[in-house]
Parts: structure tokens; C-alpha cells; sequence
């Protein structure tokens, strides 16, 4: 929740800033910097969502959820 909340806001201050003056939010390398950092780094926190959960349902429940994907059932 928290995330998303962050995310917003951080998108509607881009969106501010893209509306007011494009021509300075594109020259300036710091914000382009923060923003790949920042899609980086929620792309590294779902990888790391993933293989926790995982390993949680393997340890906890002894499911192995990369199982449930490889086969598709029969109908």
C-alpha cells in the first residue's frame, strides 16, 4: 500500500513537471537518473517478493510454486 502510494506521487510530480516546463524536465540528467533507478528497483523488489514467497511456501507448506507452472493441467 505504502508503495503505491509512493508511486503516485512520484507520478503526479512527474506529470506536474512534464506539464509546467517539458523542455527543463528533459535536460536534467539527475532526475532521469533517479527515475531508472527507481523502475529499477521496483523490478528488483518483485524479484525479490517472488523468491521470498517461494521460499516461504516451500519451507512452510512444502509447495514449490515454480512446479504449478510447468505443466499446464489437463480438462
Amino acid at each position: 500500500m505504502a508503495l503505491g502510494i509512493y508511486t503516485t506521487g512520484l507520478f503526479a510530480w512527474i506529470a506536474y513537471e512534464e506539464v509546467t516546463d517539458p523542455m527543463a524536465y528533459l535536460f536534467v540528467p539527475s532526475i532521469n537518473t533517479y527515475i531508472i533507478g527507481f523502475f529499477a528497483a521496483l523490478f528488483a523488489v518483485g524479484v525479490a517478493i517472488y523468491y521470498l514467497v517461494r521460499l516461504y511456501r516451500l519451507r512452510r507448506e512444502n509447495i514449490d510454486i515454480n512446479i504449478l507452472f510447468r505443466e499446464i493441467p489437463p480438462e
